[in-house]
This record gives C-alpha cells, structure tokens and sequence, in this order.
C-alpha cells in the first residue's frame, strides 16, 4: 500500500513539473503503449462495476 502512494505522488509530482499540451498524436501514440491499455482496461472496467453497483441501489 505504502508503496502505491509513493507511486501515485512521484507521479502527481511528474505532472505538475509538466506544462506542455498534450495532443491527439501524443494520446494516439500513448494508446500503443502496454502499460497504457491495460490501465485503460482497468478504469472501463471499475467504470461498469460502478455503473451496476448503482443501479442495483
């Protein structure tokens, strides 16, 4: 867990560091990326979980 917030504060902190505008080349060529489908798999997939769980509520 510890680790986890180390990771995600480094990164919060590599974002902040950064000004530049992010295009839809940069994203296009992003989507490629391994690490980048598969968080993009995680999140759709929290998105349906969050989406039944609250229409069972």
């Amino acid at each position: 867990m510890e680790n986890g917030v180390a990771v995600l504060r480094e990164a919060k902190e590599r974002a902040e560091r950064r000004h530049e505008t992010v295009s839809v080349f940069t994203l296009l060529r992003l989507m490629k990326d391994p690490a980048v489908q598969k968080a993009l798999r995680f999140a759709q997939s929290l998105l349906e979980v969050l989406a039944e769980k609250n229409r069972k509520s």
